[in-house]
């Protein structure tokens, strides 16, 4: 038996709120399969504005079913986050202006009077749990909904002066942050427990902007005084480097019962076929490549990151061209979205022109895994990385990975056996990274079905390993708060 077996946790779940599912979001689904493995019962935050759903005359069942498929359809579609008014009507912005207003003034607390639980009971032929995206919430059994709570956080952060957001938690034992939150409990929970997760400081640390730096910094200080979980030593040592010593002190005087740990996430990749293993060969072929070369298994190099300066792509790109990998049918798969901005219109005009560099744009987590499975190796040269989760992906893979040498990228390199996989580079040397693509041995691969088989069973093996892990220092953890 768990510690966690029973407990009724609530998990936030911005990320999973966005169109778009990265970095964070995977962690997100994650915990809450680790927590349903620990038998807790698993509720999540949502943001979504019941206020219009009324249901008059109806009993509880139908409207608990109802909202809920309003819920599942609002997390299925996704929505642009922008904590500013950006909205279309004169109305919607004034309504807008209005509450932040209040923020300011008098502050925001979420209750059980202006907020909605909701049990999440219509589980049985449920559609949205047949979908990709949305497959998590077959471990959910209800949702909290807070109109607006991210957005809120987000604002009250960007404030000169301290305005967290409260939330009633009292019928909760626990409440779990997938990312830090302006965010506290009120006087109603002050028995139960804030468990906030730390991923990385990058906002402070490289291409820094005045209101981020000043939200993210807000969202930290409210670390200070929650339970914490970091997803790396090295992001656990940042936080406590940046942090202001008195803060710091502060935490250890005034709660010196408050603990945090370092827990290393599952891996992120999704196997379901085993026997059938041409299936991946015809997903393969389903990228468009027009004017490109044909890419075929194992004639490739993957990149798969988002698209920015951060990432480094364009040392990528030069070391690939100074390889002459193209004339022998080797391609450059670069995976993400290319945004609207200097660095990705630039990257753009140099992909164009290179029959041998394929770019992906948004792909699905079933083509994402398709391009590890048959890539001859992972190519991340983050010039930093708050963990560093397509490296591990590859490792667990058992898929030959090249990767800067920066902090997060050592911590892996020590974990299991990844340092079979896992080679390091200075992301900025060029001349070494172009020797990347030249290595002898990843060119001819003699039994690609083999190689393809092997490496299911590795990472099934592994994720299984990491996700009980995972689990158990969970509930290891909750029993010492």
């Amino acid at each position: 038996m768990t510690s966690l077996k029973g407990k009724k946790i609530l998990v936030t779940i911005q990320e999973l709120e966005n169109q778009e599912h990265r970095g964070i979001a995977f962690y997100t689904k994650s915990l809450i399969l680790a927590l349903n493995k620990a038998e807790a019962e698993i509720w999540l935050l949502v943001s979504m504005d019941f206020k219009k759903l009324k249901f008059k005359n109806y009993n509880e069942n139908f409207k608990n079913s109802t909202i809920s498929t309003f819920i599942s359809d609002y997390l299925t579609k996704g929505v642009v986050k922008n904590p500013t008014l950006n909205v279309t009507s004169r109305r919607h912005k004034l309504i807008k202006i209005i509450s932040y207003l209040k923020i300011i003034f008098f502050g925001k607390s979420y209750n059980y009077s202006n907020s909605l639980k909701v049990i999440f009971s219509n589980k049985r032929e449920n559609p949205y749990l047949k979908l990709e995206r949305t497959s998590y919430l077959k471990y959910v059994e209800g949702f909290y909904l807070a109109p607006n709570i991210y957005e809120n956080c987000l604002f009250s952060s960007l404030l000169p002066f301290n305005n967290q957001i409260k939330i009633d938690i009292d019928n909760f034992d626990l409440l779990i942050s997938s990312a830090p939150l302006n965010l506290s409990l009120n006087k109603k929970s002050k028995n139960k427990i804030l468990l906030q997760t730390i991923h990385d400081l990058i906002p402070l640390e490289y291409e820094p902007k005045k209101l981020m730096v000043n939200s993210f910094s807000r969202m930290l200080k409210s670390c200070i005084f929650s339970n914490n979980i970091y997803v790396s030593g090295f992001s656990r040592n940042k936080f406590k480097y940046y942090m202001n010593p008195k803060l710091s002190n502060l935490r250890n005087i005034k709660n010196n019962f408050l603990k945090d740990t370092v827990i290393t996430q599952p891996p992120t990749l999704l196997f379901e076929e085993n026997d059938n293993l041409i299936i991946y060969d015809n997903i393969l072929s389903s990228i468009n490549i027009k004017n490109k070369l044909p890419l075929k298994p194992f004639k490739y190099f993957l990149f798969n990151a988002s698209i920015d300066s951060r990432k480094n792509v364009f040392l990528l790109v030069n070391a690939y061209q100074n390889s002459n990998l193209q004339k022998n049918g080797v391609s450059l798969v670069i995976t993400g979205k290319l945004k609207n901005d200097s660095y990705s219109l630039k990257l753009k005009k140099i992909i164009n022109n290179n029959p041998g560099i394929i770019l992906t744009d948004y792909i699905s987590e079933t083509l994402k895994s398709t391009l590890y499975l048959n890539a001859l190796s992972l190519l991340s040269p983050s010039i930093i990385e708050g963990f560093g989760i397509p490296v591990f992906d590859a490792c667990c893979l058992g898929l030959p990975c090249f990767a800067s040498d920066c902090l997060s990228h050592k911590e892996i390199l020590e974990l299991y056996d990844f340092d079979s996989y896992l080679e390091l580079y200075s992301p900025e040397s060029e001349i070494k990274w172009t020797n990347v693509f030249l290595k002898k041995g990843f060119i001819d691969i003699l039994d690609p079905e083999q190689k393809r088989l092997n490496r299911i069973r590795r990472y099934k093996e592994m994720s299984n390993k990491i996700l009980e892990t995972f689990s158990n220092q969970l509930s290891r953890f909750y029993s010492e708060l």
